[in-house]
């Protein structure tokens, strides 16, 4: 082979190796933008947009509302247990002074 021949071979092989490059760089970027867009419904699909949280945190807080509603209504007709115990140890109390004065009355206390 004469050097014509080896000059005439140098351009389509400089070429071929070019657009194997832009090849392979234009594969990857189109594969990460492929990636990025099933990322990105990905992301629409799981979260919300600002109004719509907006409208649940609206929901949220007027939930909170009628449930602090009901807890003050809660406060105001019952009574908690420790106020409970002590109010029926008082009756108790009352109960056991009246058995003793009855029994004073009665005379038996005297007895015994």
């Amino acid at each position: 082979m004469n050097a014509s021949n080896w000059l005439n071979a140098i351009p389509p092989l400089i070429l071929s190796v070019l657009v194997g490059i832009i090849g392979f760089f234009l594969k990857r970027t189109i594969g990460l933008v492929d990636r990025h867009e099933t990322e990105i419904s990905a992301i629409k699909d799981q979260y919300v947009t600002k109004e719509e949280m907006d409208c649940l945190q609206d929901d949220l807080k007027s939930g909170l509302g009628k449930l602090s509603e009901g807890i003050d209504a809660l406060k105001d007709n019952y009574m908690r247990k420790d106020d409970f115990v002590r109010a029926i140890a008082d009756v108790n109390r009352r109960q056991d002074r009246i058995f003793d004065v009855l029994l004073e009355m009665k005379g038996d206390k005297n007895r015994g």
